[in-house]
């Protein structure tokens, strides 16, 4: 688990460091001239100080692992309106995962999980307008979670929803979230209808709000099916949006997807 929590920089730096400090180690007892007594002594400190780094380490991360759980599930345990005031916690766990084309991940599965059961106990006795709104959430948990077929369900509820109300930006976000839920199912096709129908009901409404949001998951798309130039061309759109939008975690997850793409060309 402390393993796969690195991202991939950490990863080679630790293996190098791993490497390095082994092989010293190794040619240093044996250039060594003290008798072999000494140096089986030295090399059980050193196993042993390294042993009780890693357990200090290991045993804090589980305290945090604790604590987080507990607070999520604090936070959560409660009715709806304390449910959306809370949501950001789930933040703490979900990620990019840039081996897998900066799809959404869970660090912790566990906690997404707590969360999701949470959710689907408050769609049990809740209204219709809650309703929209925790299948929107229960769709994106799902999706994560790597329940696609559940979350296209949850979605599809929410997009409906929004075409009979006729509530054109509810109308956007459903077609862009049940795209994505699409595309981790698999259907890529039927994933880029829905991103490009969201993108045409933008700029039909003069709707700019959400227009680089459905770039860059049109851009996402058009990556995972080695669709480079495009994709790139499409991130690059939707970084001038978002740049003049002044929003720095928005800008920061376009230049990361526009490096990836790059590295990907580069191969």
């Amino acid at each position: 688990m402390w393993w796969s929590n690195m991202n991939k920089k950490q990863q080679l730096f630790f293996g190098v460091l791993l490497i390095l400090t082994v092989s010293g180690f190794i040619v240093s007892m044996i250039l060594d001239p003290r008798p072999k007594l000494l140096k089986f002594y030295d090399l059980l400190v050193v196993i042993g100080w390294g042993i009780l780094i890693f357990s200090i380490w290991n045993k804090q991360q589980k305290w945090k692992r604790f604590y987080l759980k507990r607070h999520i599930w604090r936070e959560l345990n409660i009715n709806i309106a304390g449910f959306r005031e809370n949501l950001s916690v789930v933040n703490k766990v979900i990620f990019f995962d840039k081996s897998e084309f900066l799809r959404e991940k869970a660090s912790d599965p566990l906690i997404l999980n707590q969360i999701i059961n949470q959710a689907e106990r408050l769609l049990k006795d809740s209204d219709e307008n809650d309703k929209y709104f925790l299948y929107g959430v229960l769709g994106n948990f799902y999706r994560i979670n790597g329940q696609a077929q559940k979350a296209i369900k949850c979605l599809t509820y929410c997009y409906d929803r929004a075409v009979k109300e006729k509530n054109t930006i509810k109308e956007i976000i459903s077609l862009i979230r049940l795209g994505e839920a699409l595309k981790y199912n698999r259907n890529h096709k039927k994933a880029l209808e829905h991103f490009n129908k969201a993108l045409e009901m933008c700029e039909d409404h003069k709707i700019d709000e959400y227009f680089d949001f459905a770039l860059q998951h049109i851009g996402k798309c058009l990556m995972e099916l080695a669709m480079l130039k495009e994709a790139e061309e499409c991130f690059q759109k939707a970084l001038k949006l978002r740049k003049a939008k002044g929003n720095h975690s928005l800008i920061d997850s376009t230049e990361q997807a526009i490096a990836l793409v790059r590295e990907m060309q580069d191969k």
